[in-house]
């Protein structure tokens, strides 16, 4: 079938790994996303925390 057609299973693979290139791109913007909205969360939470129990755990930190 490819013989038949020149280049075009190199066409056939090109668009192949475009397609996973496109997918993979499309998954890490959203996990970069959802690693940024965890880590803003972490950061007011442990925010939350310092103002109710004083800066102690800085202070273990060091």
């Amino acid at each position: 079938m490819d013989a038949q057609i020149p280049g075009g299973a190199m066409r056939a693979r090109i668009n192949i790994l475009f397609s996973i290139i496109s997918q993979l791109v499309y998954c890490s913007q959203y996990w970069v996303n959802t690693l940024n909205e965890f880590w803003a969360l972490s950061q007011s939470f442990h925010g939350m925390l310092a103002t109710e129990f004083g800066v102690v755990s800085k202070r273990n930190r060091l």
